[in-house]
């Protein structure tokens, strides 16, 4: 999402608060494409180089863990068809599936353009409130609560995780827990 007033970027990411924090950033837009959830890649080649440096960068990630639990947790089950946590990480963890492919393509792909990460501010799923407000003092966007939308329900995704689906997780997302400093806690 492009806010030109605010010269600000939005880089939503699938099952991290994307479609509330897009809630309280639309009102911000003036014309219907820049309302697009884009990864930065695309961001980058819609509005050219110069336009996607020049504005600030924000976006949010979550631990891949819970990020994968909550995908599995939340996506319709016809989608699933049947298929357990086990199966999910194994089909999606591999990206043999194209069904899967928005809910689990990996933050730091949706985060790169160019070949590399320049999100001015990068806040956490973990720390929500706190990061949104930063972000908004940051781009000078009116600080309000976010809506609760697309929520799954509440569960310690650790509970869903043995041995096995821990290290094919930590063995997909290997790049994004070392950026972003994630553990399996």
């Amino acid at each position: 999402m492009f806010i030109k007033e605010k010269k600000t970027i939005f880089i939503g990411v699938p099952r991290v608060a994307s479609n509330s924090i897009k809630t309280i950033l639309e009102p911000y837009i003036e014309d219907e494409l820049r309302r697009d959830m884009l990864t930065a890649q695309q961001t980058f080649d819609r509005y050219n180089k110069i336009t996607f440096r020049r504005n600030v960068k924000i976006a949010f990630v979550r631990n891949p863990w819970d990020r994968v639990a909550s995908a599995f947790f939340g996506m319709p089950k016809e989608l699933t068809k049947g298929m357990d946590f086990n199966e999910f990480i194994k089909e999606g963890g591999n990206n043999r599936s194209d069904k899967f492919h928005p809910f689990l393509v990996k933050q730091t792909d949706i985060l790169r353009a160019d070949e590399k990460i320049e999100i001015d501010y990068v806040g956490r799923y973990e720390t929500l409130r706190r990061d949104f407000e930063t972000a908004c003092n940051l781009t000078g966007i009116k600080h309000v609560k976010l809506p609760r939308l697309n929520e799954s329900k509440k569960f310690d995704y650790r509970y869903y995780y043995n041995s096995e689906r821990k290290k094919n997780v930590a063995k997909f997302y290997e790049e994004e827990i070392d950026l972003f400093k994630y553990k399996f806690n």
